[in-house]
């Protein structure tokens, strides 16, 4: 959410509302901690061994197949007509190619949507080779 957020951010620079909306992410941001870093200390502090060992058997979840999925590093992208539809999913990619071309779309939320896309499925693109 933070990666599109900020992206879409990024592209407000000439608008006069981008201070509004960089104040709202960071205060996001800072809730976010609030809530995740008293967490993440207790339990590495609690319990540094099993914590230790969580983080790097869930790392290992980006590099390698685990917990009996098998597949290759396509796996994602091989599923993915299963994630929008078997015979439009084509349809999702064209809408989001042509979303940021129209004027009347052209607005932060639009380009998040995309960001966010991009982030998920397309740069991970770049780790596989």
């Amino acid at each position: 959410m933070f990666g599109g957020w900020g992206i879409s951010i990024l592209f407000m620079m000439r608008s006069k509302a981008v201070i509004k909306e960089i104040v709202h992410f960071f205060i996001a941001l800072v809730v976010c901690c609030i809530v995740f870093v008293p967490w993440q200390v207790y339990i590495f502090h609690a319990f540094p061994v099993e914590a230790r060992y969580e983080l790097t058997y869930n790392s290992r979840h980006v590099t390698e197949v685990m917990e009996n999925f098998a597949g290759t590093t396509w796996f994602y992208y091989d599923k993915f007509p299963l994630y929008f539809g078997l015979y439009i999913w084509w349809l999702v990619i064209a809408g989001l190619l042509i979303l940021p071309l129209v004027k009347k779309y052209r607005n932060p939320l639009s380009i998040a949507i995309v960001a966010n896309f991009l982030l998920v499925f397309i740069i991970p693109l770049a780790s596989l080779g």
